[in-house]
């Protein structure tokens, strides 16, 4: 069964007084529109004009001064007091008061919980369009209108504990159509009245109510109504109401029980010149007619028992509207009093092409106040699978349609098209993927037709990856001065602290809010214990990794990945005792294009101990000495594009305490360092720094003198094709207390698999951390599979805790580990991300 469109309502009501009309001769305030609005921040007043700018804060307050050809603009709101239309316009310039809500129960519309919200007494030609009436009063319409003539009641929603409309007393010519009305009664037209249309609206009565009750009145027209669920007639005329005409309209008596009655009652003083034809009656619970006073149970009986109702039909059990085989579709009189070319919702008239005409006029009308069209439709869903691809699924375009094939276009909103087929045998189109070159967020259209109608349907998808943007180097946090943390003070033990990193930089040129991970250097000094820093996103639980590990009393530098909370925070914990920390940013991740990653297994650029990269001898002090990036590698780096470079940079030989900086040459040295290092101590860090214009970078020394060891591991630039993914940092390999890594030694460790991607892994963003270590050694990152280089990702000297950040390539399978030491140690891992293209 074809689920029939329904308009959900949620009722809430609040109470309210009404404001006095004004006197007919009152002042008509300059202009053709008058605005309501009491919404806060709308500076009404009803001692106004009601203009925009100044509207006034009550219906009634318009409606007391409103004139023929003028409209009363009601805005969205939630207003309580009863309203009552004295005032008349013209038949060429009629009164309007047009309602503007969303029909949310208690908010919006007019709401009362005594009395009648909206009467139009003595009135002529007023039109009220789109109102939104709830009504909770027991014993009173919700909607009156007395005594007035040429009034049009146009969309809207009325639901009511009492009668929905009501015309009485001597009003003639009242329309009421395309509104969704509910009430003990839905619409009563009393005597007196005379000229009434009941055009095209759902209508439900409840209760010992009914849906229309026209009672006396003369020239009633009900018309292409949908009424169900009442407890009486669904359409009950009596008390003389003669020259009634019903037809079209489908009548639903599904109420069991005590409440099952006949769907149509037309008693016998009301039968005179009454008409009663392509009425469409599902008596689910009671009888289909009641004529004149005899009751017959089915269509077919009432038919042949009086002649009337020729082109009545009958349908036993749940109605199934809509459907092909449903009786009502294209089968109505199109020439009927009150008729509408439009539906409820102000569709058009359709042609079902698997039906054949059988009503009058054009022959197609449906009957009812629902107009079924192609019920053919889609939809599309997207989700981001990985870095840079995106799987799109299609809603089921459904059984129905009236076409037999189903072709269209899907538009990935990359200038990538792609063409779609289906058919009604086997509507359901398979989910589709597309991976993207660059990352982003993408706008994805779909266009389907099955030879009658087109449906259109957009979303939007973000990849998970992001592109690198090269910054700085700048400092963003220190706490020996109180920068970035507002105050001069170390960081305690278990201490946590929080680094707004969103909006931080330099003047003009910040880090984006929309950042989803930052590349920072942290530097731990001062230390009173052996502790670690981990350095995790805001509003996350803190992970159990570490970032930094440092001896006491000394100064110690490591690299970072981290992403950005959803609050534009990085936290940092130490562990034990106390102490400083800086922080320096080298650049951050977006999900938009930008700089592309291209990993590289590592190679050696520079060793000043033997020449290697052209640079020969230690570095002295307060000298800089530049490193060719472009072009380097023995060719595997390009010789131009380059934005920024990662590298892996060891300190060796050194003679006394000092740092190292990286930066881009051509620009000024930033107040930042790389490395920390002591005399006859070995460190390397992962270094992530722009490229100057020439393609350089420089590297400088800030104290006695140093030899430099460099190892590319990738690069960003425009054409890079790898996005970064950030994941929920977490520990993936720990040997302790009985896996110790031997001496030279190698394992394989397998990154946690990222959610199901259709991109293979380029890289992953790993911390190694060496610990136990009885002999001095470093440690070489690379991908299982390939030779060994001569790299080195970490150094120690035996007894010491060492750790840095590495960017491992990688084809989505092992990372090998290579202990070069003469002793054994233990090995920590923990995953911060990956890299991956298409």
């Amino acid at each position: 069964m074809r689920v029939r469109p329904f308009v959900v309502m949620a009722v809430g009501f609040i109470a309210g007084g009404a404001l006095a009309p004004t006197p007919a001769g009152a002042a008509v305030p300059v202009g053709s529109t008058l605005y309501v609005n009491n919404a806060a921040g709308s500076h009404c007043s009803d001692s106004g004009v009601g203009a925009l700018a100044a509207p006034f804060c009550t219906v009634q307050a318009a409606v007391n001064v409103v004139g023929p050809g003028q409209t009363v603009e009601v805005q969205r709101g939630d207003y309580p007091g009863a309203v009552t239309v004295s005032r008349s316009g013209t038949s060429t310039q009629p009164i309007t008061l047009r309602f503007h809500a969303d029909g949310v129960a208690g908010v919006e519309g007019l709401n009362l919980s005594s009395g009648t919200a909206l009467t139009i007494r003595g009135a002529q030609y007023v039109n009220v369009e789109d109102v939104w009436v709830w009504d909770t009063a027991s014993s009173v319409p919700a909607v009156s209108v007395v005594d007035s003539s040429h009034v049009l009641f146009d969309g809207g929603q009325i639901l009511s504990d009492d009668v929905g409309v009501l015309v009485s007393a001597s009003s003639g010519s009242v329309t009421v159509q395309h509104a969704d009305i509910t009430g003990a009664t839905g619409v009563e037209v009393d005597p007196g009245v005379s000229g009434a249309i009941i055009s095209t609206n759902i209508i439900s009565g409840y209760s010992v109510g009914g849906g229309v009750a026209v009672v006396g009145a003369t020239g009633t027209a009900v018309v292409s109504n949908t009424i169900d669920d009442v407890c009486t007639s669904g359409i009950g005329v009596r008390a003389a109401a003669t020259a009634t005409i019903l037809e079209n309209n489908v009548v639903q008596n599904q109420n069991g029980g005590s409440c099952a009655a006949t769907a149509e009652s037309v008693t016998a003083d009301a039968v005179a010149g009454t008409t009663q034809n392509y009425e469409e009656i599902f008596p689910v619970h009671g009888s289909a007619v009641e004529w004149a006073g005899a009751t017959y149970p089915t269509v077919a009986a009432f038919q042949a028992a009086t002649g009337l109702g020729p082109h009545d039909v009958g349908v036993a059990g749940q109605p199934e509207e809509g459907w092909d085989t449903d009786p009502g579709i294209d089968s109505a009189d199109a020439q009927a009093p009150g008729e509408l070319p439009t539906d409820v919702l102000g569709n058009p008239r359709v042609d079902n092409p698997h039906v054949s005409n059988s009503g009058t006029g054009v022959g197609y009308f449906d009957r009812g106040a629902w107009e079924f069209g192609d019920p053919f439709n889609t939809s599309i869903g997207a989700t981001p699978l990985g870095a840079l691809t995106a799987s799109v699924g299609f809603e089921n375009p459904g059984d129905g349609a009236w076409g037999a094939t189903y072709t269209g276009t899907l538009d990935w909103g990359d200038g990538t098209q792609e063409s779609i087929t289906a058919s009604r045998l086997n509507p359901q189109i398979s989910v589709k993927e597309h991976t993207y070159t660059k990352p982003g967020t993408y706008t994805l259209s779909f266009s389907l037709s099955d030879g009658y109608v087109t449906r259109s349907s957009a979303t939007s998808v973000t990849l998970d990856g992001s592109d690198y943007v090269a910054y700085g180097p700048t400092r963003l946090m220190d706490t020996r001065t109180g920068l970035g943390v507002g105050k001069i003070a170390k960081i305690g033990p278990a201490g946590d602290i929080a680094l707004k990193v969103a909006g931080a930089g330099t003047a003009g040129n910040t880090i984006p809010s929309t950042a989803k991970a930052v590349v920072l250097n942290l530097t731990a000094t001062n230390p009173t214990q052996a502790s670690y820093f981990s350095a995790y996103p805001g509003g996350t639980p803190r992970p159990l990794v570490s970032n930094l590990d440092f001896p006491a009393g000394t100064t110690t530098a490591g690299a970072v990945i981290v992403p950005m909370g959803t609050d534009g925070t990085v936290h940092f914990y130490n562990h034990s005792g106390s102490t400083d920390l800086i922080v320096d940013v080298s650049g951050y991740f977006v999900q938009t294009p930008a700089d592309g990653y291209t990993p590289l297994t590592p190679h050696r650029l520079l060793d000043t101990r033997d020449g290697a990269g052209g640079n020969a001898g230690p570095v002295g002090a307060g000298a800089t000495r530049a490193l060719q990036i472009t072009g380097a590698g023995d060719g595997s780096l390009p010789d131009a594009g380059i934005d920024a470079v990662v590298l892996n940079l060891t300190t060796t030989d050194v003679t006394e305490s000092t740092f190292v900086t990286a930066y881009p040459e051509g620009s000024p040295r930033p107040l930042t360092s790389n490395i920390d290092v002591d005399p006859r101590q070995t460190r390397a860090n992962a270094v992530t720094v722009p490229v100057g214009a020439d393609g350089k970078i420089d590297l400088y020394n800030n104290s006695g003198s140093v030899d430099l060891i460099a190892d590319v591991v990738g690069y960003y630039s425009t054409s890079g094709a790898s996005a970064y993914v950030p994941l929920t940092p977490g520990r993936i390999l720990d040997t302790r207390p009985d896996a110790t890594l031997p001496p030279y030694g190698t394992t394989s460790s397998w990154p946690t698999p990222p959610p199901p991607s259709s991109s293979t892994p380029t890289a992953w963003v790993l911390n190694a951390t060496v610990t136990d270590t009885t002999a001095t050694g470093y440690l070489t990152a690379y991908p299982d599979g390939v030779a060994r280089p001569t790299a080195s990702t970490l150094d120690w000297t035996a007894g010491a805790t060492v750790s840095n950040l590495v960017v491992a390539e990688s084809d989505g399978g092992a990372i090998d580990l290579y202990n070069g030491s003469s002793g054994g140690t233990d090995l920590l891992l923990d995953e911060f991300g990956y890299f991956a293209n298409n």
